[in-house]
């Protein structure tokens, strides 16, 4: 794979996306909740599936995914690894198979072994962001406000673990500001009470990205009893939608996500160019560069046919 021509991947990779957005479209999702989530002796975690495809996971030697995308060639990111690894503990709680044991295990080793302390902060470059009311937990440092939705509240899923876990007062207020802040930001994510934005409305949530929302937002519905967010979450289901609003929907999507990719001029974008940004923007990740991060999430969601 690392012979083929750049160009040819280029045009993989775009028929991909266009198979993707355009074929592939579809506003039932299967991800699912999980109700035995939350208590503090419970081992599930709130969201699970058996149904996704996985599409750009490359598997390392060891056993711990690595993600493949266009721009970045292939990477460790901490969220892919962590999410393969829930899934496989729901895999285990359900069918008691030890590989899937196994399989958590490695990816929590991976995890604590590679972990990073850094101070956390407004400051810019920071992942803790003040507002008038509450705060945001940010899944790229030095993003623009409101940010990612989903990275957001599975930030505060864990602060609500830990919490339940220690009884820490500290980390009940890290938890308590964060869910202020997912209040006053609801108005910004939401689109006509119909859907979700993607980061700070650079398009239209894809279907993956947008159950994600929903379900995550109907699960701290539940953990705090908040009529706003239970009221968004009700509003933000698909089969509310009527034929004339999916069609909006379906088009508002194809709109704002390509004019977003003309916007930050994409096609000019290749692996060399993105990793020399990176640099010159002090050494972050691909990720968190300042020119592409609107460009497209990394954790592919997709369904298996």
């Amino acid at each position: 794979m690392s012979d083929t021509p750049d160009s040819f991947k280029s045009v993989r990779y775009a028929v991909r996306a266009l198979r993707r957005e355009f074929l592939q479209f579809r506003f039932d999702y299967p991800i699912e909740t999980d109700p035995n989530a939350g208590p503090k002796e419970s081992l599930h975690y709130y969201l699970y599936s058996d149904r996704l495809s996985w599409e750009i996971m490359s598997m390392d030697p060891t056993g711990v995914p690595r993600a493949c995308t266009r721009l970045a060639g292939v990477v460790y990111k901490p969220a892919y690894i962590a999410w393969w690894g829930l899934v496989q503990l729901g895999h285990f709680l359900r069918y008691h198979d030890e590989a899937s044991r196994e399989s958590f295990l490695r990816q929590v080793n991976w995890l604590e072994s590679h972990a990073v302390v850094r101070a956390d902060g407004s400051r810019e470059g920071g992942v803790r962001e003040p507002l008038h009311s509450g705060v945001l937990y940010k899944e790229l440092p030095g993003e623009g406000i409101p940010g990612i939705q989903d990275g957001f509240m599975s930030s505060l899923l864990g602060l609500y673990d830990v919490y339940v876990e220690t009884e820490n007062p500290a980390t009940g207020r890290l938890f308590t500001d964060g869910i202020k802040g997912l209040r006053a930001m609801l108005p910004v994510w939401d689109y006509r009470r119909r859907w979700s934005w993607y980061g700070s409305r650079a398009y239209l949530c894809p279907p993956p990205y947008h159950c994600l929302n929903r379900v995550l937002l109907e699960v701290l519905a539940r953990l705090t009893s908040d009529p706003v967010l239970a009221e968004y979450a009700e509003a933000w289901k698909p089969e509310r939608l009527s034929a004339l609003g999916r069609t909006e929907i379906f088009v508002a999507f194809l709109v704002s996500k390509n004019a977003c990719r003309v916007r930050n001029r994409t096609w000019r974008f290749n692996r060399a160019k993105v990793q020399a940004l990176a640099a010159a923007e002090g050494g972050q990740s691909p990720f968190t560069s300042n020119a592409i991060r609107a460009i497209s999430p990394i954790m592919r969601l997709e369904p298996k046919d």
